[in-house]
């Protein structure tokens, strides 16, 4: 059985952003990126026996006080929510995540949530036929950060 390094623990503790954290109960939000996300933004978090890659995002929630911080799992697929952004960033803000509004549907709660972000909706089979190769399957890089 491995033992928790105590050292260790408050180490990631230490590199965990500081600020007010964007937890969305089931509804619909206006949000705007900030910032335009970097490797550094890119942190693991381990749940159970998963360890997963998030990506830190600085938003604008339309309606709320000032920044939130939002962790974004980075899924493998463009249903995931990490998907969607890509999508509306490719597709509806020439490549960037930051700058312009897009509203985010949050249905259910705890880990049953589902996240739609709505303008990513309409791009769907235009990002299919845009990432295939030349023998038709679905290329799965363009995730990278």
């Amino acid at each position: 059985m491995d033992e928790l390094n105590v050292n260790n623990e408050l180490m990631q503790m230490a590199n965990t952003p500081k600020g007010d954290w964007f937890s969305p109960k089931a509804g619909t939000y206006q949000i705007t990126v900030l910032k335009e996300p970097t490797k550094e933004d890119i942190r693991i978090a381990k749940f159970d026996d998963d360890s997963v890659e998030q990506v830190i995002l600085n938003i604008k929630v339309k309606g709320a006080e000032g920044e939130k911080l939002w962790s974004v799992t980075k899924g493998k697929t463009s249903n995931s929510l990490w998907g969607q952004l890509c999508l509306f960033a490719k597709y509806e803000n020439n490549g960037k995540f930051s700058g312009k509004e897009f509203q985010l549907i949050v249905k259910g709660e705890g880990k049953s949530k589902n996240y739609t972000v709505y303008e990513s909706l309409k791009h769907t089979e235009k990002f299919k036929d845009d990432f295939k190769n030349e023998k038709g399957v679905l290329l799965r890089d363009y995730l990278e950060l």
